[in-house]
């Protein structure tokens, strides 16, 4: 068997370019990263980037599940100046639907270790926490993207429904949403 000769180099070019790793994403802001702040560059990587997501914080959980506790549970426009103010999206799309729970983030930590309960959106297993806890159920009634999203808001109280999932520079689970408000019986 005798090894193909070309006479064309382009050809052979291409071919080589080929072999080469694509970079198909990447950090498009590297030249501004010194002007930046990280907060604002998390922003802009969570807007624009093309990778796979990033695992929230507890700090970033803490802010899109628990309710300000300087804000008392109360008036129509709850979800919509709480879900502008916490800017809770996904690309600048609205939620169809939102929990807050005004409830230490602790006590809701616990909520992982509690009975195992079918998720909203029968999809994996959820956790339902022991203890009635305050909540507000955010329902979208219009508008596609912030800040055009109109929320109809459901104060509750109820046992609050989480997803879970590992942390590992704690060693814990931690809530990761609350996916839904179960009414006592």
């Amino acid at each position: 068997m005798r090894t193909p000769v070309t006479k064309d180099w382009l050809p052979l070019l291409l071919l080589l370019l080929c072999l080469l790793p694509l970079k198909l994403y990447g950090d498009y802001w590297d030249e501004y990263n010194d002007e930046l702040t990280p907060e604002f560059n998390s922003h802009l990587e969570e807007m624009y980037g093309t990778g796979p997501t990033k695992q929230p914080t507890i700090e970033k959980i803490i802010r899109w599940i628990i309710a300000d506790v300087d804000r008392p549970l109360g008036g129509d426009d709850y979800c919509e100046s709480e879900i502008l103010f916490k800017s809770i999206h996904y690309k600048l799309n609205c939620y169809a639907q939102h929990y807050f729970v005004a409830v230490p983030y602790k006590e809701l930590q616990k909520a992982c270790h509690g009975e195992r309960v079918p998720c909203n959106n029968r999809r994996g297993i959820c956790r339902k926490s022991t203890n009635l806890v305050e909540g507000v159920r955010c329902v979208l009634t219009s508008g596609k993207t912030l800040p055009d999203c109109k929320y109809n808001s459901f104060f509750l109280t109820a046992y609050p429904v989480v997803t879970c999932r590992w942390h590992s520079e704690n060693q814990t689970f931690v809530p990761e949403t609350v996916n839904n408000l179960l009414l006592p019986r």
